[in-house]
């Protein structure tokens, strides 16, 4: 992360890289490594009339990776794939007349993918490795109405559940070139997969007394096929350089919102890292 999102290429020794499933094998045979780590996210929402800010916090990732023989070596993990969070207040006209509702709209929860990671050494300097995850969570969107045209308060929750078997893959190949420069090519890729969202709509009147409940509801969601190629270079053992380039084809997804399209995604990571001295003792 503090290579600006560039990992396809970087295999470290003392950190479990999740981007690519192939950097397991630089785990130390005597070492157990331990990775945890927290996210918190700033929002700002706004449009031509007004602006609000949202803050989301919680686990990052957590890790656990260690080697099992010479060319294999294995990661447990949770990571987070994908999160909600926003509280948007806004205005609807009632159709048919001059009135008005207000609308508070809230997002909560997300997605959390549970994976097992292998990378295996094929030969030397060349490895491969599959991340084999399980995608699990609850995303939960409310929204309150309110006007002076009625009294009190209408609310619906939609509660929508995820769990899906979800698989990534990668490749790292490291070669010299001189005594000085160190260079790794890495590759990623994820197929596309269908999720199926499992609804339960819950309508809410005064003082929280339900009016109608059990809608259950499925309907389905594409994941894109991915694929991204880094390259990285490192010089005499003290600036290390990296640089991504990730595809999403998210034109693959079809939205069951009226109006909305999905567009590919290109994105393009760049991170250096220079290290004065690799002993931390003086000389």
């Amino acid at each position: 992360r503090a290579m600006g999102g560039a990992g396809i290429a970087l295999s470290p020794n003392l950190a479990i890289n999740n981007i690519n499933p192939a950097s397991y094998h630089a785990f130390d045979s005597l070492s157990f490594m331990l990775n945890a780590g927290l996210d918190m996210k700033f929002s700002k929402y706004y449009d031509q009339y007004q602006s609000q800010k949202n803050t989301t916090a919680g686990i990052g990732y957590f890790a656990l990776g260690f080697r099992l023989t010479k060319w294999w070596a294995n990661c447990f993990g949770i990571a987070s794939f994908s999160s909600v969070g926003d509280n948007i207040n806004t205005t609807k006209a009632i159709e048919g007349t001059s009135n008005t509702f207000n609308v508070n709209l809230q997002g909560t929860g997300g997605l959390n993918q549970y994976y097992w990671g292998n990378s295996f050494t094929l030969f030397k300097n060349f490895n491969v490795g599959v991340n084999i995850a399980y995608l699990l969570g609850r995303i939960k969107q409310t929204q309150d109405l309110t006007s002076n045209y009625f009294s009190g308060t209408l609310e619906t929750q939609d509660q929508v559940t995820v769990s899906k078997l979800y698989l990534s893959y990668g490749l790292q190949y490291a070669f010299d070139l001189g005594k000085k420069m160190k260079w790794t090519v890495g590759a990623i890729y994820g197929n596309k997969s269908n999720l199926t969202l499992n609804h339960q709509m819950i309508i809410l009147g005064n003082a929280s007394d339900t009016l109608q409940s059990d809608f259950p509801d499925k309907n389905t969601f594409t994941l894109p096929q991915y694929y991204g190629f880094g390259a990285s270079v490192k010089l005499a053992d003290k600036l290390l350089v990296t640089a991504d380039y990730r595809f999403y084809q998210w034109s693959q997804a079809e939205s069951t919102t009226p109006g909305v399209k999905y567009v590919n995604s290109t994105n393009y990571y760049l991170g250096a890292e220079w290290l004065p001295s690799t002993s931390f003792r003086s000389p």
